[in-house]
């Protein structure tokens, strides 16, 4: 946070916020850095933060670029601290995170200018955070095992970036288990075979699916392609034809269509991607 620079808030974290607010008129902060100050030294362990790389809109048209997306930790006993190197080459007032997402890139057109901003709406919340939101509002639940049952509602200790990661993957994962049992049998349908998220069986053909729980498209398909090429260099296989495919949370941005293009166009076997914001819907 590039406020209040050379102060260490650290009394003030989740703390006495009048007191606070009293402290920063004197020093002749505006009102509107007081009102970011209180957002930042308010964030708690398992706050999502959605990473915003501009926010000023093109022409008449909204514009909210996210760059990552992250949730707040306790990290050695600590949630806030201040870097004590002053600008340029300190970093201010620091909130410690597990990044989830980072090096990507969601336009969304949304209206969000300020440096930090709290969000309420329920359908911003859905279109800026997407599954992650979803997870964190169902994180109570029972627990569930099982070579056909993935563990989707772990009952929740402490959110961290693992956790999320893990259950967005494992409803997804479920989800299209379910769908795929639905329309070709639970014979042909096999999850957490050999690794495999999830192997689809027909005839002489074979598709290996592996489940990505990002919200970027590209960063679902740099991270699942090398697995499953992978897997489908280990060849126990039977000579059956093999399709590649992952699945992720989103629906592809024409960027991304671009890059799942090159990347059908470029490697001598069958690939697709897919996303459960599609295959949910049914």
């Amino acid at each position: 946070m590039g406020f209040c620079w050379g102060m260490d808030l650290a009394k003030f974290y989740i703390g006495d916020i009048d007191k606070l607010d009293k402290i920063l008129r004197k020093k002749g902060e505006k009102p509107s850095t007081i009102g970011q100050v209180k957002k930042f030294m308010n964030l708690q362990p398992g706050d999502m933060i959605a990473l915003k790389g501009a926010g000023s809109p093109i022409g008449n048209t909204a514009r909210l670029d996210i760059v990552g997306y992250a949730v707040v930790v306790e990290r050695e006993g600590l949630i806030y601290r201040t870097d004590p190197d002053e600008f340029p080459n300190g970093l201010g007032h620091l909130i410690n995170v597990d990044f989830l997402e980072f090096g990507i890139k969601r336009t969304l057109q949304l209206g969000y200018g300020q440096t930090i901003h709290k969000l309420d709406n329920k359908d911003h919340i859905e279109k800026v955070f997407g599954e992650y939101a979803d997870i964190l509002e169902n994180k109570n639940g029972r627990t569930n095992k099982g070579t056909k049952q993935r563990n989707i509602n772990d009952k929740l200790v402490s959110i961290s970036g693992s956790y999320l990661r893990k259950a967005i993957h494992n409803k997804i994962q479920q989800g299209v288990f379910e769908l795929l049992v639905k329309t070709h049998g639970e014979k042909k349908v096999k999850m957490e075979e050999n690794f495999i998220d999830i192997i689809l069986s027909n005839n002489d053909t074979i598709e290996l699916i592996e489940i990505k729980p990002y919200e970027s498209v590209i960063l679902c398909i740099r991270e699942g392609l090398g697995q499953l090429l992978s897997y489908y260099h280990k060849d126990y296989f039977d000579n059956k034809k093999v399709s590649l495919t992952i699945i992720g949370s989103k629906e592809p941005t024409a960027d991304e269509k671009e890059f799942i293009n090159f990347i059908q166009s470029t490697v001598n076997i069958k690939f697709k991607y897919d996303s459960w914001e599609r295959l949910g819907s049914r």
